[in-house]
């Protein structure tokens, strides 16, 4: 049986949770740095003035839910085991710690 490497002791759970925060913090400085050489500059789609809530927010903000919705209910989806039962939650480590 081939061991695995597992810095600090960490379970595959937080191993996982500790890439993909890393994943996102690289594409967030990704994003920012292209952002602050004008390579890829923020635009504004909706041009009202400021503190108008008008319908183009609106769409925006329920862009948002949906595709947050949608990557909570796939993410659900995607990790339920099947035919495995489910150990009573005595969870420790990093993912543990994200949730309380």
């Amino acid at each position: 049986m081939a061991q695995t490497f597992r810095p600090l002791g960490m379970d595959e759970n937080t191993l996982i949770m500790v890439n993909c925060f890393f994943a996102m913090l690289f594409g967030a400085a990704v994003l920012s740095l292209l952002s602050a050489f004008q390579i890829m500059p923020r635009r504004c789609p909706c041009g009202g003035a400021p503190g108008d809530y008008g319908f183009c927010e609106a769409w925006q903000d329920f862009r948002t839910i949906l595709s947050f919705s949608l990557g909570a209910l796939l993410c659900h989806m995607g990790s339920k085991e099947k035919d495995a039962p489910r150990p009573a939650c005595n969870r420790s480590g990093l993912d543990a710690a994200m949730i309380w």
